[in-house]
């Protein structure tokens, strides 16, 4: 699966576990806040999706997500960096 799947796939695992994406311009690479008391994920839509897709990973592995309706291509993916 190309990256720019896995980062849709990604997307769709965060807001389905309550988190708002929001992609914006600036000197950050992205992260996870909390705003109002809700769980929001900040990205920079000008890195690559690499980029992009390595600070999902890191906010669905840090907040142990449950992976086991993710396909197995995105567990694979996310695997790499367990």
């Amino acid at each position: 699966m190309k990256v720019k799947k896995i980062l849709k796939e990604l997307e769709k695992l965060l807001k389905n576990n309550e988190m708002d994406i929001i992609y914006g311009t600036g000197s950050f690479s992205g992260g996870y806040c909390l705003i109002n008391n809700s769980s929001v994920v900040v990205i920079n839509k000008r890195t690559p999706a690499e980029e992009k897709a390595t600070v999902l990973v890191n906010i669905i592995l840090t907040k142990q997500i449950d992976l086991t309706n993710c396909k197995a291509s995105v567990i694979e993916f996310i695997n790499r960096f367990n």
